[in-house]
């Protein structure tokens, strides 16, 4: 693993707009601060991606996500049962979000110790889109993802190989209601067996 820059190098790179590649704890992930509309458009642009299609976010803690999203008594119990880890949760934002980001707010908190740390310098929701060409596979090395992206991102976390872990799941949970997004590791049996708990 190459020499991860400090954390005010990492902070002023975010914090002023730029694109990050950086492990998580299923692929490498491509990122930038949500608070910044145009990043937000390079990395649609970068990733040839549809706008249609949400953009996920990491957070350093449930805290954090409260202050972009509401979130009722079933995610918060969802939260903190299966975060850190591969589970992202649709909440409803909050109205002073940029235009360009999604209508709802996807996050998850990362088990990957340099995602976690990431969100938790600029201690806000830090995206996380896989880093690679719309519709192409996971990149699991920095050798994997094309230099069509690596040459537009101001920052490059190389962590070595990483374990080919499923995505995320992606669920909405709506009065009760369990909705599966996007299949991951955590199954949708999983999930209900949590809410039914007292």
């Amino acid at each position: 693993m190459k020499e991860i820059p400090k954390d005010e190098t990492i902070k002023s790179i975010i914090e002023s707009g730029g694109l990050i590649i950086y492990p998580t704890e299923t692929a490498y992930g491509l990122g930038a601060g949500i608070n910044h509309e145009y990043a937000i458009e390079k990395i649609y642009d970068t990733k040839k991606r549809d706008k249609a299609k949400k953009l996920i976010a990491i957070v350093p803690s449930i805290e954090v996500a409260k202050r972009y999203c509401f979130m009722n008594k079933d995610e918060i119990k969802l939260c903190n049962k299966f975060m850190p880890g591969p589970l992202s949760i649709i909440c409803r934002k909050k109205e002073f979000f940029p235009t360009e980001f999604n209508k709802e707010f996807v996050f998850r908190i990362s088990s990957n110790p340099i995602a976690h740390r990431l969100a938790t310098i600029i201690n806000a929701p830090l995206i996380a889109t896989s880093a690679n060409m719309s519709g192409k596979g996971n990149a699991y090395s920095i050798e994997d993802i094309g230099s069509e992206i690596i040459d537009r991102v101001d920052l490059v976390i190389d962590n070595g190989t990483l374990k080919k872990n499923p995505s995320s799941t992606i669920v909405r949970i709506y009065n009760g209601d369990i909705e599966i997004v996007r299949p991951g590791k955590i199954t949708k049996e999983e999930i209900s067996s949590v809410l039914k708990e007292n």
